[in-house]
């Protein structure tokens, strides 16, 4: 259930990502029945959890009657309500890494009130480099397309170095430029496409702040720099 991995001690040190964003899914009664492979299986456009897949670098473990296969979260999501799923099988687990210590994580999203879908919303987790690799980032917007999209050019300005008034200007063109959103009685498609830049720059951040051992930062929360 949503609700047992969001209070979990060993989520929220081990995939604090998908904890954070667990808190924008929904209402509590919902999520007290709602579980994390429903959510990935029914791929709403708008939903959080597909996104963090994505950003975790997840695995869809999936069984037919016959037969298992192994399917990454960046190929198991296509359009709006479909993914891989052969009408014959079911996702019975996902596997995702463990968070690297000194990994930085951030969630951040924009809805008409609190626990609606997401009019635009951003995951990114990002690994500070050191002498033995270079530094890493992954940064996925929901809300503003068919499926989860990964911007590579923005994960590509994350990691050029810290965090500047430029950098921030320099993420959101990024984002605007890869999103084409649609548009619905919501909200218009320029709307989210610039509110996604806007998540995305500030997801960025909370990563940024967050690049550091967990027990530094258990208390921060998604969103906490404006």
């Amino acid at each position: 259930r949503q609700a047992a991995v969001e209070s979990h001690r060993d989520f929220i040190r081990s995939w604090p990502l998908l904890v954070d964003a667990l808190r924008h899914v929904a209402h509590p009664p919902i999520r007290n029945r709602g579980t994390i492979g429903g959510s990935l299986a029914h791929n709403d456009p708008a939903a959080e959890l597909p996104a963090v897949m994505v950003v975790l670098g997840a695995s869809m473990i999936l069984q037919s009657a016959t037969a298992q296969r192994t399917v990454p979260a960046e190929d198991f999501f296509v359009s709006p309500l479909e993914t891989l799923l052969a009408p014959d099988e079911l996702l019975i687990a996902i596997e995702a890494p463990m968070r690297d210590p000194s990994a930085g994580w951030g969630f951040a999203e924009i809805s008409r009130r609190h626990g609606d879908f997401a009019l635009a919303a951003a995951a990114v987790q990002q690994i500070p480099g050191d002498a033995a690799r270079a530094p890493g980032a992954r940064i996925v917007v929901t809300g503003v397309a068919e499926r989860p999209l990964r911007v590579t050019e923005a994960e590509n300005i994350l990691c050029e170095g810290i965090w500047s008034a430029a950098r921030d200007k320099a993420i959101r063109a990024a984002v605007e430029t890869a999103v084409e959103p649609f548009e619905d009685l919501h909200a218009p498609g320029w709307y989210r496409q610039q509110a996604a830049g806007v998540m995305v720059a500030r997801a960025c951040q909370d990563a940024l702040m967050r690049g550091t051992d967990l027990s530094t930062c258990r208390d921060k929360k998604p969103g906490a720099v404006a």
